[in-house]
């Protein structure tokens, strides 16, 4: 985890932050009143999966720090980043199950061919 913090009066600024595990990765920013134990944070989220890699999932955490609420930032970039794995994804089938079908023709040709000749 790498971050950079700044501290002035009562509020925790957190310029840059980047968190890493086996399986998501976030940067974002925000900041943190120690009074009052209120957050407001915004963090980009992506799966650390390479099939997925190029999905951000915008995430913003608000309110108090012990229970915080969240909002998924569902914008223009990310529905059109989705729209475009999904593509992706549906070209991948269709090559599939094009090579299956051939594959279960050239077998069914290749046994013809051994029964009628």
């Amino acid at each position: 985890m790498n971050q950079s913090l700044s501290f002035e009066n009562h509020l925790l600024k957190v310029d840059k932050i980047n968190l890493k595990t086996t399986a998501l990765s976030a940067e974002g920013s925000g900041a943190i009143d120690l009074d009052n134990v209120q957050c407001d944070v915004n963090l980009t989220l992506r799966s650390t999966d390479e099939k997925y890699k190029k999905l951000a999932l915008p995430i913003r955490f608000f309110d108090s720090c012990y229970a915080p609420q969240y909002k998924l930032n569902i914008d223009k970039n990310f529905r059109h980043q989705l729209k475009e794995l999904i593509k992706e994804k549906l070209k991948i089938m269709s090559f599939y199950q094009k090579a299956e079908k051939n594959s279960i023709l050239a077998r069914s040709y290749h046994g013809l061919r051994r029964f009628y000749f």
